[in-house]
């Protein structure tokens, strides 16, 4: 379930008018910034991320919302020229701010002195506000990647 109406006759003629799928493009991406457009922030992300939440006691995520978002984020990486699906991608902080190698890069940094089983990495494994809040941030000793190790 979705939080707007199912389109009806008048949504068939205005996308008659408006060029077919590309007026629906234009209603799912304002929809999607209504329903999922708050950008979830944290004083430490320096906007590096782009991160999505349902809060599933208003409206659950069906399969039809989250599709939009992958479009809707897939679109954002070819307009931009990122890799926001990329999971072979590790963040890290360190004093100068936020950095990003490769999981194969891994081991050489763990080697080379440059990241420690202490050094803060992004864990996108979170699975609920409540997590991203407390550990979207984390040691990397507390996270996925150590399995890695």
């Amino acid at each position: 379930q979705v939080p707007w109406p199912r389109p009806s006759i008048l949504h068939r003629a205005r996308r008659l008018a408006g060029g077919g799928s590309s007026y629906d493009d234009r209603i799912i991406r304002a929809r999607l910034a209504q329903a999922f457009g708050r950008l979830i922030r944290s004083r430490e992300d320096h906007g590096h991320f782009v991160v999505l939440m349902v809060d599933e006691s208003r409206t659950g995520a069906s399969g039809c919302s989250i599709d939009s978002s992958v479009h809707f984020i897939q679109s954002l990486e070819q307009k931009f020229g990122l890799e926001l699906f990329n999971r072979m991608l590790l963040t890290y902080k360190d004093e100068i701010g936020l950095h990003t190698i490769t999981l194969s890069e891994l081991h050489d940094a763990l080697d080379d002195g440059k990241l420690s089983m202490d050094t803060i990495v992004a864990n996108p494994l979170v699975a609920t506000k409540q997590e991203f809040d407390a550990g979207f941030f984390a040691p990397l000793k507390d996270t996925w990647v150590a399995n890695m190790v």
